[in-house]
């Protein structure tokens, strides 16, 4: 995980903000929406298509062919609005069971 936040830090103290959950925002009707889209998509990955490849490649197909923001898709995933490597956490921390729960609340 240090590995990972390392990117993203420019000072020590950074860490704390990159891995600890802080609360997040009220979800809007736009990224319930973006999140049952997510959902739908991610889902149709089998366990061993779970990697890093594909993910990216179906996170890019949506931004292409839905419009939507790698930064929305970001925010629905994690429920923050900046954090670890997006890719790398969907992969190695949080799982395919987690990821496809999180966006199944989040869509409803």
């Amino acid at each position: 995980m240090i590995r990972l936040a390392q990117s993203r830090m420019r000072k020590l103290s950074d860490f704390k903000d990159l891995v600890i959950k802080s609360p997040s925002k009220e979800l809007s009707a736009k990224d319930k929406e973006i999140a049952l889209k997510l959902f739908n998509k991610l889902s149709k990955l089998e366990v061993k298509q779970w990697n890093e490849e594909k993910i990216l490649q179906t996170l890019r197909d949506i931004k292409n062919n839905e419009g939507i923001s790698m930064k929305d898709i970001y925010f629905v995933i994690t429920g923050r609005e900046q954090g670890l490597p997006l890719i790398e956490t969907m992969v190695r921390i949080e799982g395919r069971e987690n990821i496809l729960k999180k966006l199944q609340e989040r869509s409803s």
